[in-house]
């Protein structure tokens, strides 16, 4: 503050003085302003994200950049690059401060998911799939696959029996139709299940050896051949995924020893058809045992079962939107926050 005077003298050296006061202050130093954005805001973990710090401004010039990623990492460049190995929502901070010390600090949410574990699927085959008492049968589920890996096989035989093996042999010692199951579980416990039907008949007798008397003849053989049983194979494409499933089913591979005279799935959604080959829609999540029932012409039915899994869509985490009408200013500082341009898949029920 200078009190600057003003002397005048006269021509007879008289004098007078007259005092003004001149307040000179220093420049105020004003904050720096961060500014922080990331090329992605959303991800699958190993998640990659690069972030930018260099739009951030002061009136002097940034001395110093602080990334702090909350995860126990951190950078002290302008732009920096850093990956999230874990799953997570991390609120970001970008730290900048100017010559004098001041800061400011913004922040950018980051959103890791898990990666999506997605179902095993079974695959069933045998060596045969009808024969006559005792009938051995070779089946083979090694062929299953899965995004990690297959951790379990179960087979059901449906006679009480089964196997915890990839591939397993079984012989059936009593007739009928058996919808064998081959169960996979991975590493999380999901699950897919596939079926075979394997037709197992009794043997048929020989002719009895007559001697009590040589001279009669034997009887004719019948002159009807012996109808066999068809065998249904009841096939699925996609067998999992989210709701609504479009799935593409056909009966191409079911046979008989002559024909095949009608076709009858069940769905098990209280939707039918009667076609070789159809198309159906599931439009909520469960599983669904999808039924194949194949008749030849004298009336022998035979079953195959296929398992059908739906899930519901997967939900994804909305992502916050903020902005103002100003960041910096002096007292008393009124701001405008807009948070309306938050998004989300289904609808945002809540700000905070």
């Amino acid at each position: 503050t200078y009190a600057v005077e003003l002397t005048v003298t006269d021509a007879e050296g008289l004098t007078n003085t007259e005092t003004v006061s001149i307040t000179v202050e220093s420049k105020e130093n004003t904050a720096p302003v961060a500014k922080a954005s990331a090329d992605k805001t959303s991800g699958t973990v190993a998640l990659e994200v690069a972030f930018t710090g260099s739009g951030s401004t002061d009136d002097t010039g940034i001395k110093g950049y602080s990334w702090d990623f909350k995860d126990g990492n951190g950078s002290d460049q302008s732009n920096a690059s850093h990956t999230f190995e874990t799953a997570g929502i991390y609120a970001v901070e970008l730290t900048v401060t100017d010559a004098e010390g001041l800061t400011n600090t913004e922040t950018v949410s980051i959103t890791v998911e898990s990666k999506e574990n997605t179902a095993p699927v079974a695959k069933i085959s045998s060596n045969k799939t009808s024969g006559t008492v005792p009938l051995e049968v070779a089946f083979t589920g090694s062929g299953s696959t899965d995004d990690t890996g297959v951790t379990g096989y179960s087979w059901n035989f449906k006679d009480g029996n089964g196997s915890d093996q990839s591939d397993a042999s079984h012989t059936f010692e009593t007739a009928g139709t058996y919808a064998v199951e081959l169960t996979v579980t991975d590493a999380e416990g999901l699950t897919n299940t596939e079926t075979v039907s394997v037709i197992v008949e009794e043997q048929e007798s020989g002719p009895e050896e007559d001697n009590t008397d040589t001279n009669i003849d034997p009887l004719p053989s019948s002159p009807f051949p012996t109808n066999e049983s068809p065998v249904a194979v009841a096939n699925g494409s996609p067998i999992n995924g989210e709701a609504p499933l479009k799935v593409s089913f056909n009966a191409i591979d079911s046979s008989d020893d002559k024909a095949i005279v009608s076709y009858n799935w069940d769905f098990k959604d209280g939707q039918t058809a009667s076609t070789v080959d159809t198309e159906h829609t599931f439009v909520e999540a469960g599983n669904y045992e999808v039924t194949l029932l194949v008749k030849d012409e004298e009336g022998i039915s035979a079953l195959d079962v296929i398992i059908i899994k739906v899930t519901g869509p997967a939900n994804t985490a909305p992502v916050a939107k903020v902005s103002t009408n100003k960041t910096s200013g002096t007292l008393p500082l009124a701001v405008a926050f807009t948070g309306s341009g938050s998004t989300d898949d289904t609808g945002i029920t809540g700000y905070s």
